[in-house]
C-alpha cells in the first residue's frame, strides 16, 4: 500500500482518524510506522495527503492531519463510462483495480445471456468489488471511487448506450490513436463519454451491425487481439495521456 484508503470501518471525526484491521497491522507491522511517524491517506471522494500518528492501540492508530493535498472534487476521468462483458472473476479484479488506479467514473459489467453465468457467484461480484478498487486506490493515490453497474440484459446493455457519445472496441474499427488525436474530451467536459469492451473473441458481424445503426463509433486499439485487462490497460494508458495533454 502506497496510500492508506479509509473505509466504514475506521472512525472518521474533523480533527482525527482511527485506522483499524488491514490497514492498522499495514501500518504497524509492514511500513512499521512509530508515534509522529507520517503516512499518506485518502478519505474516499473528500480528502488526501500527509497525516501524522499520534495514538497506537492494541486495535486501532489514530492520526491526525499534518500536511493536505490540495483537493479536486472530479477525477479528470470522472465522465467516462466503461462496458465490459461480465469477465471472469481473475479478469474482474485486475480490471476493478485499474479503475482504482485510474478514477474511472462508472463500470458497467453486462450479464451473460447463458454461458458464463457460474462467475456470478464468485465473492468478487458479492459485494468484492469494493476492495479491488481501493487496492488500485491505494496504489496510485487517487481519490476518487468507481461506481459500479449490473447490465442484467442485452436489451439494457442497449437503452443505456448514447448515440454520438459512445465508441465501441473492435479490431474491425477506426484507429484510436487516430481517434484519440481529434476527439477533443474537454468538450465533452459535462457530458458522459461511454466506451464498450466486448468479449475477448470480439462481436459478432450481427452485434456491429446492431451498433452501426445505432450510430455508434467502431474503434479500434489495433489488430492484435488482446486479453481484456490488457486492452483496457492500454486505453486507459493512451486516454491518459491524451486527457494530460488536453491539460496543458
Amino acid at each position: 500500500m502506497n496510500w492508506i484508503v479509509i473505509t466504514s470501518e475506521d472512525q472518521v471525526t474533523p480533527d482525527s482518524l482511527r485506522i483499524y484491521g488491514q490497514r492498522y497491522q499495514h501500518i504497524l507491522y509492514i511500513l512499521k510506522k512509530k508515534i509522529s511517524d507520517r503516512i499518506r491517506v485518502i478519505i474516499p471522494g473528500h480528502k488526501k495527503g500527509l497525516y501524522s500518528l499520534s495514538r497506537i492501540t492494541p486495535e486501532f492508530v489514530e492520526v491526525v492531519p499534518f500536511e493536505l493535498e490540495p483537493f479536486l472534487f472530479n477525477s479528470k476521468f470522472a465522465n467516462i463510462e466503461i462496458f465490459f462483458a461480465l469477465p471472469r472473476p481473475q479478469t474482474g479484479k485486475k480490471i476493478l483495480h485499474l479503475c482504482g488506479v485510474y478514477g474511472i467514473g462508472k463500470i458497467h459489467f453486462i450479464f451473460p445471456h447463458h454461458k458464463n453465468k457460474e462467475y456470478l457467484t464468485s465473492p468478487l461480484y458479492q459485494g468484492g468489488e469494493t476492495k479491488e478498487i481501493f487496492d488500485g486506490m491505494s496504489q496510485s493515490g487517487n481519490p476518487f471511487v468507481t461506481e459500479i453497474n449490473y447490465v442484467r440484459s442485452p436489451p439494457l446493455f442497449h437503452q443505456a448506450l448514447q448515440q454520438n457519445q459512445t465508441f465501441i472496441f473492435d479490431p474491425r474499427g477506426e484507429s484510436f490513436s487516430q481517434l484519440g488525436k481529434d476527439l477533443k474530451f474537454t468538450s465533452y467536459k459535462n457530458q458522459v463519454i461511454q466506451f464498450v469492451f466486448g468479449p475477448e473473441s470480439g462481436f459478432t458481424l450481427e452485434e456491429l451491425e446492431v451498433f452501426k445503426k445505432m450510430n455508434l463509433r467502431i474503434v479500434s486499439l489495433g489488430n492484435i487481439v488482446l486479453r481484456t485487462e490488457y486492452a483496457f490497460h492500454g486505453f486507459l494508458h493512451e486516454t491518459n495521456n491524451i486527457l494530460e495533454a488536453e491539460s496543458t
